[in-house]
């Protein structure tokens, strides 16, 4: 068995469309132990479909991340109105997701992937649950009579949650459990078009003036305390983006509710928006976030303090460690800084 690179499982998302900004060959590996390339998609016969920028980053990424000894995992799904619905329709038979279970464990030999990862978000009612409870129940057995992976190691298996109890009731935890190796919470997005204020994207705790309790403490206390998820099975979530409004002043500022929000990535925001902006730290949520000092303008996001908090969260919380996403949306003149500080904190 190949010992994994850091003391805490650090699963980085490499989506399709970020190669060709960061081929495979010049990640990070060194911060990881498991990148999952998103996303593989869903036909309603169980069987999936590669898009071509997926097929064309398949291999490589494979063989690089083998020759760093991190693991690679297949994501199916992803958070677009079109995924969600592709689970929808697969799920409404057992013969169907059977099919799925035996096709995406074939898959992820055939290709050398040493894992899986579902992304089905979310499923809304009791009869959807049931049916992603059988969807991992019946994929780790598919798994199981592959036998191993790359590692001489069971196949991983994990799949992606939501902040808390709006979605997240319709997970039943305790049936999932023994199948999955990872529950990969999204410990972001607490703030966007749909509330209405220029909130904190990913903050740690509840900022003061914030109109909404949810934070990454609350959704982990929710999914430890409520929903008896194990601490050794969960990762917390670390966004390499944050969120931008052009109609605020300051943070927790109520914005134009028809107004969409900018979604910026880190390297973009160090890039684009230094002249004129002005840093700021919230000291109770333990997040940055920057103002425009000529007029409005409001970005949250994450740097390299508030990540370093983070990991010394997971770390303290006794928790698995963390997912990111995505990898790449902090590359910056070849350096990837707050992937490296992931990898620092648990190394």
């Amino acid at each position: 068995m190949s010992k994994l690179n850091l003391s805490k499982t650090v699963i980085g998302y490499y989506p399709e469309w970020i190669n060709p900004g960061l081929p495979p060959e010049q990640l990070d590996f060194s911060s990881l132990t498991h990148v999952a390339l998103a996303f593989l998609r869903v036909n309603e016969d169980g069987s999936c479909y590669e898009t071509p920028a997926f097929t064309a980053v398949r291999d490589e990424l494979v063989k690089a991340a083998h020759a760093k000894n991190v693991r690679v995992l297949v994501s199916f799904g992803g958070g677009s109105r079109a995924a969600l619905e592709e689970f929808q329709k697969m799920t409404v038979s057992s013969v169907q997701i059977k099919s799925f279970a035996k096709w995406s464990a074939a898959y992820a030999q055939k290709y050398g992937f040493d894992g899986l990862d579902m992304d089905w978000e979310f499923p809304n009612n009791e009869k959807e649950s049931a049916a992603y409870t059988e969807i991992m129940v019946e994929t780790k057995k598919a798994l199981l009579e592959i036998g191993n992976n790359f590692y001489n190691e069971p196949y991983y298996l994990s799949l992606a949650m939501p902040q808390g109890k709006r979605e997240g009731d319709f997970f039943d935890v305790v049936g999932i459990e023994p199948y999955v190796d990872t529950f990969n919470i999204m410990t972001y997005d607490y703030y966007s078009d749909r509330t209405g204020v220029c909130g904190h994207n990913a903050p740690l705790y509840k900022s003061v003036g914030a109109p909404l309790e949810t934070c990454l403490d609350v959704t982990m206390n929710y999914w430890i305390n409520l929903r008896n998820m194990p601490k050794h099975k969960a990762l917390i979530g670390i966004p390499f983006y944050g969120r931008g409004w052009s109609d605020c002043a300051e943070i927790n500022d109520v914005h134009t509710v028809n107004y969409k929000e900018d979604e910026k990535l880190y390297a973009v925001i160090e890039q684009n928006f230094k002249a004129d902006w002005e840093d700021r730290w919230d000291s109770a949520a333990r997040v940055p976030y920057r103002v425009n000092t000529k007029g409005k303008g409001v970005i949250g996001f994450d740097n390299e303090q508030s990540i370093s908090e983070k990991c010394e969260y997971a770390i303290n919380k006794g928790f698995a460690g963390t997912i990111i996403w995505a990898v790449g949306q902090d590359a910056i003149k070849g350096q990837q800084p707050l992937l490296r500080k992931v990898g620092e904190k648990f190394r």
